[in-house]
């Protein structure tokens, strides 16, 4: 019994990650509730001293991936660098429609 959460949070996270493949929408999602049940089940029964070991872990990786406001503009890590192309929207288009019709 002692490492029974183990074998729990084992087989639960076996099982989300079997449902996410499951092309089936009905067994994907039994499978995957499932899952989350028996991970719930394995980490109600984990000692305390690793349940805040994940919740500190859990809330350093949201600090990495969440977007930071620095000088006033949101910073994501995802962010493109950006192009010299032109976009081509109906403003732009019309733009150049007038430029072509003038005579020079």
């Amino acid at each position: 019994m002692l490492f029974s959460y183990f074998a729990l949070l084992i087989i639960g996270i076996s099982s989300v990650g079997f449902g996410l493949r499951i092309t089936e929408e009905v067994y994907r999602i039994a499978v995957v509730f499932a899952g989350a049940i028996l991970l719930l089940m394995g980490f109600v029964l984990v000692p305390s001293v690793v349940q805040i070991g994940v919740l500190l872990l859990l809330l350093g990786l949201h600090q990495l991936y969440t977007p930071q406001k620095i000088l006033g503009r949101v910073v994501t890590t995802t962010e493109k660098a950006p192009t010299n192309q032109l976009s081509y929207n109906s403003n732009n288009i019309n733009k150049y429609a007038q430029l072509e019709q003038k005579p020079m």
